[in-house]
């Protein structure tokens, strides 16, 4: 995958090389400007795709050839709708891994325990997972995420080891932030968009494009997503794939 400083390289000597054509007078002035423009749309594409690696090296997939799939949920603890999702993973034996917004924990302390009891990991998906989280500076950013990781910590007795960028974007600070405080950045392969969509059989559609060693992006919080997991979970589970922590796809 292309790098943020590779293209940013070679957008600079474009730039100047046409620089050097403009002074000769064989092209026009506007063409100028095409670098900062190429410029902006790789930022905002390797921004939003996690899966490109652009700023921030992500584990979104697995390259081994082995029927695991990894099943995450984000932005809890969310008292009782992550208490009926343990529920049913629980009910299909099937293990996964929660990514935690710090802020949520209190109140929830209960939740996170039994998270970790019944066997999933945890990560960390900032504390404040603020709309403008990916404004703010990395040192604003390494406070954010390390007061999540403590939220965490303090109530599982164990060291965050992961970090999903809330909204899955990146940028050059998040990537310096998460790099300083050493956590590995986790991606994903699936999407589910059990958010917005509202439809099961749209949102099961989705599912069943998973393939071995993919991670899915789930949320607690998803409208159908309690209602349509036993039928992935069920069909995957009799196609021979197993469901497990990221861990185990690393």
């Amino acid at each position: 995958m292309l790098k943020h400083s590779f293209v940013k390289r070679i957008l600079l000597i474009a730039f100047l090389l046409l620089v050097v054509l403009f002074f000769l007078k064989l092209i026009p002035f506007w063409f100028l400007f095409v670098p900062a423009l190429l410029y902006l749309v790789a930022i905002a594409v390797g921004s939003y795709f996690i899966q490109l690696n652009y700023f921030l090296v992500s584990f979104n997939k697995s390259t081994k050839q082995e029927k695991k799939i990894a099943l995450t949920f984000d932005d809890g603890p969310i008292t009782e709708k992550t208490l009926h999702l343990l529920d049913l993973l629980k009910a299909e034996d099937v293990k996964a891994t929660f990514f935690l917004i710090g802020k949520n924990i209190r109140g929830n302390e209960n939740v996170v325990r039994r998270i970790v009891e019944d066997g999933h990991l945890v990560g960390s998906h900032s504390y404040s997972h603020t709309n403008a989280f990916p404004l703010f500076s990395k040192e604003k950013i390494m406070n954010d995420i390390a007061k999540g990781n403590e939220a965490i910590e303090r109530v599982t007795g164990r060291n965050v080891l992961w970090f999903r960028p809330p909204f899955g974007v990146t940028n050059p600070n998040i990537a310096k932030a998460v790099t300083e405080l050493k956590l590995q950045s986790i991606g994903w392969s699936i999407r589910s968009y059990d958010t917005v969509i509202n439809d099961e059989q749209k949102l099961l559609s989705r599912l069943e494009k998973t393939k071995a060693g993919d991670i899915i992006l789930l949320h607690d919080w998803g409208a159908k997503t309690l209602a349509v997991l036993p039928s992935f979970v069920s069909k995957y589970k009799a196609l021979g794939f197993e469901f497990v922590g990221i861990d185990e796809l690393m």
